[in-house]
């Protein structure tokens, strides 16, 4: 169902440049986690070498192994909560709690992984017209209100 009265015709791209946005999008995702391996890796090595005291029910990337498994879990929990369409909470939390993470941080990392889905199915339905505009701004000042006022 959308919302508003007037709805606009949705123009289709050419095919190549959907499989180039496919080929980009790839080539981003396999670089940026890449480079944050290598970044989760040399925090880890620091706090290691500056005595830190890790949690015994901490994940521990000792070796890349642990961290391409959890790369190659999220990217098949990410694939399975899209194509089914639940919510990725359903299928991340039990199995961040199944490697070791703390129940805190597992809450925590759900939610950033719901605002990125949120802000990207907004810029869709922006992109194809079916926001409205003026309603959608008096919730989101009324949300970041309560939610500044709800945290102090």
């Amino acid at each position: 169902m959308c919302v508003g009265n007037k709805y606009k015709k949705v123009k289709l791209v050419p095919s190549w440049v959907a499989v180039i946005s496919v080929i980009v999008f790839i080539a981003y995702s396999i670089a940026s986690t890449v480079y944050n391996i290598r970044e989760i890796r040399r925090i880890h090595d620091i706090k290691r070498r500056e005595g830190y005291y890790f949690d015994p029910r901490d994940i521990k990337f000792d070796d890349n192994k642990s961290l391409i498994k959890i790369a190659i879990i999220c990217f098949l929990a990410g694939t399975l909560g899209g194509v089914i369409g639940i919510a990725g909470g359903i299928i991340m939390g039990p199995l961040f709690m199944s490697l070791g993470m703390l129940p805190v941080v597992v809450a925590g990392t759900n939610q950033y992984l719901a605002l990125i889905s949120t802000i990207s199915v907004t810029g869709q339905f922006l992109c194809i017209g079916i926001v409205n505009i003026p309603y959608a701004l008096i919730i989101g000042i009324f949300l970041v209100l309560s939610s500044y006022f709800g945290v102090t």
